[in-house]
């Protein structure tokens, strides 16, 4: 009896949860997290695996397609980071045909898609720009006879990606695309009273473009800040309405730029003007059938190389930016398929994928940067591409592009005061009725992980609550994962 009694024990103790292995661990508590009313009605994948062995740890509809907001720009910059290396540089390029102090004819002024002309890089965003400027003035150009010619023909003429909603049209992170990018294609708005009561109050614009019509409404008041900035759809007119008080400072706000190579271009010119080169034609966009191989008949006069892949993909993927992934995407079809467009980009994340091994019959890729809901991909595609980026020998400089969580990036505010702080490095994705959180975390035992959670219809609260919970649980886990 009592040899029957210490055998029953010793079972009890051996499935007992509390002392159950790390797998066992895992697989219970996310049971128990995915168990949550909240998760009702929405749709949820989530898989994890062991990076040393390939092990399952946990499998919930790993191959169930769904949208993945920002984690799409996951499959952008693995694939560029692989196609393109670590070492690869954007050219922003000016070209023409200068003798005796003068450009014979047009300048103009190309890219092959430089992410980087924004405050996150340079300080001011148009410092390069100004570099060059001084460059062509130190070569003696002091007039430009023809036009300055923003050539855009590297990229095609969608400024907006595809199933992008109207509601996104005028919010910073729908910004319109092109090859020639700056500010990230934002104009900074800045409206100060005027030096007395009932007067107009003074706009100010950053960079300073000529393209912009400004209708200026707004009025210096004793009244409280009622200032509005209005964008008329689909041309550079803004409207600026309201009242400021006559002590207050400056309202700052922001307005997406329409039409991005003739912003750059027109800020170009007006850098120009500033150095002492004068321009006695006009700003002007390429005309795409007479003159997109013009720039072929001309010398390069200067250039800018931008910093490594490496940084503009950490700016991607910390700071969830999606203009630069749109505009990586559209390099690698310009680049590998011989034109910008979205889709020549999409055709060479596919061919990697293939490349890899896994199978994108359940992706559909609609744009690089993951705004659009028509994306669909699933939890094991994404592990797939994060486990081939681990083993890969690109590892450090994906993994560094990556947020920590509780330290920078779009995870700096999450998992503080858990064990992933510091550990957990992913990619977040937040779209309307769409979340996700994708990457590496490394156990308190120390084993390596690769993981994903994507979550549709399901309340955001909710979601990252449950994506946060999930991953303090991998943190946290003291057992080994592997058999």
């Amino acid at each position: 009896m009592r040899k029957l009694f210490i055998i029953l024990f010793i079972l009890l103790y051996l499935s007992t949860p509390s002392f159950a292995g790390g797998k066992e661990y895992i697989q219970s508590n996310i049971d128990y997290i995915l168990s949550d009313p909240s998760f009702y009605g929405g749709k949820v994948s989530v898989y994890i695996k062991s990076l040393k062995t390939g092990e399952v740890l946990y499998d919930y509809n790993k191959d169930l397609s769904l949208a993945p907001a920002s984690n799409m720009k996951i499959f952008t910059t693995a694939t560029a980071l692989y196609k393109l290396t670590d070492t690869f540089r954007f050219d922003t390029n000016i070209y023409g045909i200068a003798s005796n102090g003068k450009v014979e004819g047009d300048l103009i002024i190309y890219s092959n898609g430089d992410p980087t002309h924004c405050i996150y890089f340079y300080k001011p965003p148009v410092k390069i720009f100004e570099d060059m400027a001084q460059k062509l003035y130190l070569q003696g150009i002091r007039i430009i006879e023809g036009d300055l010619i923003a050539d855009d023909s590297f990229f095609d003429r969608n400024l907006r990606g595809k199933g992008w909603k109207d509601e996104y049209k005028f919010e910073s992170y729908s910004a319109e695309i092109s090859p020639l990018s700056l500010n990230e294609n934002l104009v900074d708005i800045r409206v100060s009273p005027g030096k007395s009561y009932n007067l107009p109050a003074i706009i100010t614009l950053f960079p300073p473009a000529g393209i912009f019509s400004i209708v200026n409404n707004a009025v210096t008041s004793h009244n409280d800040e009622t200032i509005s900035v209005i964008p008329v759809e689909n041309s550079n007119k803004i409207i600026i309405s309201g009242s400021i008080p006559a002590d207050y400072s400056t309202m700052e706000t922001y307005v997406n730029v329409h039409q991005p190579a003739l912003y750059t271009a027109s800020a170009f010119a007006r850098i120009l003007k500033n150095k002492g080169i004068k321009i006695k034609g006009q700003v002007r966009l390429i005309d795409l059938k007479k003159e997109s191989y013009k720039r072929n008949d001309l010398v390069l006069l200067c250039s800018h190389k931008s910093p490594p892949l490496t940084q503009a993909i950490a700016y991607i993927n910390k700071e969830s930016d999606n203009l630069s992934a749109e505009m990586l995407l559209k390099t690698m079809g310009g680049i590998y398929n011989g034109y910008g467009t979205s889709e020549n980009g999409s055709s060479i994340v596919k061919g990697f994928l293939g490349y890899i091994g896994t199978d994108v019959k359940s992706l559909t890729m609609a744009d690089g940067s993951g705004l659009s809901h028509e994306n669909r991909v699933t939890a094991r595609i994404i592990v797939d591409l994060l486990t081939f980026m681990y083993r890969s020998e690109y590892r450090k400089s994906f993994m560094d592009s990556l947020s920590v969580a509780g330290v920078d990036g779009t995870l700096k505010k999450r998992l503080r005061g858990t064990a992933a702080k510091g550990n957990l490095k992913g990619k977040t994705g937040t779209l309307n009725g769409v979340s996700a959180l994708s990457g590496y975390v490394t156990t308190s035992y120390g084993q390596s992980l690769v993981f994903s959670i994507v979550s549709n219809n399901v309340p955001e609260w909710a979601a990252k609550d449950g994506e946060d919970r999930i991953v303090g649980i991998l943190a946290g886990c003291k057992k080994p994962v592997d058999r």
